[in-house]
This record gives structure tokens, C-alpha cells and sequence, in this order.
């Protein structure tokens, strides 16, 4: 089951700033604004398909080029299986429910961000509960650069971190 820290987190990574490092540069862009939208690309995960990976701010962006200054390009990028709940996520903090900023409903004041937090970790556990839910994050790790002079890649194979009980 995917717990509200982990939704919280995803959301925080769709409302600020995302950090990449860009042909020797530091760049910030947003999730769901044309800038990020840029950097969404098609990565195919191994025994389940070619989906789209979005710009996540984690610290390697920052760490690694201060850490290895011959890097030119770092950026990590991420989705959440499966690809309808994530969406659903994206949809909810584009219609304002990643917003901070209190709302009186009735007489209590509600962050939006609570009620959308609240609304997919509460559909994770019912469908984990009746053993059928789970959600997945897929990794996979391409490093690109040059090698004796010549352009080189490597590409490291998905890895895969299960979340709930397997239906």
C-alpha cells in the first residue's frame, strides 16, 4: 500500500521546481508546465511496456555534477505504475488540489493538497485490501557521454519496487 508521505512527495514533486543539469548547466523546470512537459520522454521497462517518465527533483540532479565535474547532463526522471493513477494524481493537482493554502469548508479550514493526498492513498489501500491493488515505481539508469573520444552509452536494466500485495 502506498502511504500518504510517499503521494505527498509525488504531489511536492508536480507543484515546485525540479532541478536538471543540463549541457553543464543548472536548470529548473515544473512537472506540469511546458518546461518540465520538455523533458517527459518514452523509456521502454523491460516485460511491461514503453511509458512516459516525468522530471522528478531528487539530489543526485545537484550532487552528482558538484561530485563529478566532467558531467555534462543529469536529470531524473520518473512514473508510478499503474500509468491511470498517476495521471489521476496529475489531474487532481491541476485542478488546484496541490494547493497549500487553506479553504474554509463548512466551519474548518482544509489544505486542498490533505483532500488530494487523501483520495489516492485511500483508493491504494481499499484496492490492496480486496487483493487487487498495487502500484509500482520503475527505475532505470542510462548513462551517456564519451569514452576514449568515442560517444558511448550505457544503459543499466529497470529495476522494479513493488508496493502492496501482488493480485
Amino acid at each position: 500500500m502506498e502511504g500518504p508521505a510517499v503521494i505527498a512527495h509525488r504531489i511536492h514533486a508536480m507543484v515546485n521546481d525540479v532541478p536538471l543539469f543540463l549541457n553543464g548547466e543548472f536548470e529548473s523546470v515544473r512537472q506540469l508546465e511546458p518546461s518540465g512537459e520538455a523533458h517527459v520522454e518514452e523509456v521502454d521497462f523491460a516485460g511491461v511496456g514503453t511509458f512516459p517518465v516525468f522530471p522528478y527533483p531528487h539530489p543526485e540532479t545537484i550532487t552528482l555534477p558538484t561530485r563529478f565535474p566532467s558531467l555534462r547532463h543529469v536529470t531524473n526522471r520518473g512514473v508510478i505504475f499503474p500509468l491511470s493513477y498517476f495521471l489521476q494524481t496529475q489531474d487532481l493537482v491541476r485542478v488546484g488540489l496541490g494547493s497549500e493554502a487553506p479553504v474554509l469548508v463548512g466551519d474548518r479550514d482544509v489544505r486542498p493538497v490533505d483532500v488530494a493526498i487523501a483520495l489516492p492513498a485511500g483508493a491504494t489501500s481499499r484496492a490492496a485490501e480486496a487483493g487487487r491493488g498495487r502500484t509500482t515505481r520503475r527505475c532505470a539508469a542510462r548513462r551517456r557521454g564519451r569514452s576514449q573520444g568515442r560517444r558511448a552509452a550505457h544503459r543499466r536494466p529497470p529495476g522494479l519496487l513493488t508496493v502492496g500485495r501482488r493480485g
